[in-house]
């Protein structure tokens, strides 16, 4: 894939602070940010949008979609016995940068540790993510994988996750997705710089649903992914295209 990380943190950085900052890009901002401090902290010009987490539907035009972003100088992506991966993110940033599709112009960033504890990550439909590698080749500097089994250690500041690639991953967040199809087959066992770019929160199974699932949207405010609009229509959890009566 042709595509260089500068390029990728560049096009980032310009939807988070759209309106703020120009011609920015993650690394220089990420590394300014406080270890500790409030959990969650907003840089958008835009007022906050709270009815997304109150009674929008996946899908709707109305709601909100989010795409959450972590940086490393370095890593592994290891492959185990099940056929899955161990992805390990060494000397990783502190903090989580999250921003959203036009035309909310919403972002901000909160703590790792606050994003892992609040973020859907239920095995039954996990977010998939984009895994970015710069300094690697054009054929396998980008995968598409599914996240589970989330552990931040912040005190020797590595984020690690269980990864399955892959082939044809579905994204919520519609920039996540046009990205996607430029992704490759593979990354290397071990790289320096990293960017984990993950998709939106997915749906959430509900008993009270006939279909089994909810819809969930992002609330910065808490720090969480919270239960939103109606059912999803879908019997597994994944993209919800519209809300049940």
């Amino acid at each position: 894939m042709a595509y260089n990380l500068h390029h990728l943190l560049g096009f980032l950085a310009i939807g988070i602070l759209i309106g703020i900052f120009c011609t920015f890009t993650f690394s220089p901002f990420i590394s300014t940010l406080p270890a500790t401090g409030s959990p969650a902290a907003r840089v958008s010009g835009a007022p906050a949008d709270l009815s997304a987490s109150a009674g929008s539907c996946v899908g709707d035009t109305n709601k909100t979609s989010y795409i959450f972003v972590q940086e490393a100088s370095g890593g592994s992506f290891v492959r185990d016995t099940t056929g899955n991966y161990t992805l390990t993110m060494t000397n990783a940033i502190p903090h989580t940068l999250y921003f959203s599709d036009r035309p909310a112009q919403d972002a901000g960033f909160v703590p790792t540790a606050k994003f892992i504890e609040g973020f859907n990550w239920d095995p039954r439909n996990p977010p998939n993510a984009l895994i970015v590698v710069k300094d690697a080749q054009e054929n396998e500097d980008m995968v598409v994988v599914k996240l589970t089994s989330p552990r931040y250690n912040e005190t020797g500041h590595s984020v690690t996750y269980t990864a399955q690639i892959l082939p044809n991953g579905t994204f919520i967040a519609d920039w996540t997705g046009d990205l996607s199809r430029m992704a490759d087959a593979r990354i290397p066992e071990t790289f320096g710089q990293v960017a984990l770019v993950i998709d939106d929160c997915s749906c959430q199974p509900a008993r009270e649903c006939p279909s089994g699932c909810r819809n969930s949207c992002w609330n910065w405010k808490h720090v969480e992914c919270d239960i939103c609009g109606g059912c999803c229509q879908t019997t597994t959890c994944g993209f919800c295209s519209q809300c049940v009566d």
